[in-house]
């Protein structure tokens, strides 16, 4: 399911304008990706990164996650027993090194839920 994931988010980054290969993901230990989670981040610009989100959220939705949660620039999705969640962050202390004037980063983080008896399969 972790590459569906991940072609789920390569889609709707498409589906907002945004090439994919703009961004980075990070890779597991050794560069071996992690079969439970995927996540994709990049700058945008400020102005274009609410309508980037909006719209890469309706692409997920027409791929099957559900909306969840709302929260400011935060969008919780569902799917299957992964969570996905989809934010704009603008140009901070923190990200400052990282963004430029007039950027803020969007953010996919994507986790497969495990179980609470802990028999969660991260496959």
């Amino acid at each position: 399911m972790r590459d569906t994931v991940e072609a789920d988010v390569v889609a709707a980054l498409r589906a907002a304008g945004i090439d994919p290969t703009t961004g980075k993901t990070s890779q597991g230990r050794d560069g071996v990706k992690r079969p439970d989670m995927f996540d994709w981040f990049g700058a945008v610009t400020t102005s274009e990164a609410t309508t980037a989100r909006s719209a890469a959220g309706a692409e997920l939705e027409r791929l099957g996650w559900a909306k969840g949660r709302e929260r400011g620039e935060l969008v919780k999705y569902t799917k299957g027993d992964w969570w996905l969640m989809v934010a704009v962050s603008g140009r901070d202390k923190e990200l400052s090194a990282y963004l430029q004037e007039g950027q803020s980063m969007l953010v996919f983080t994507a986790a497969q839920r495990i179980s609470a008896e802990g028999d969660g399969d991260a496959s």
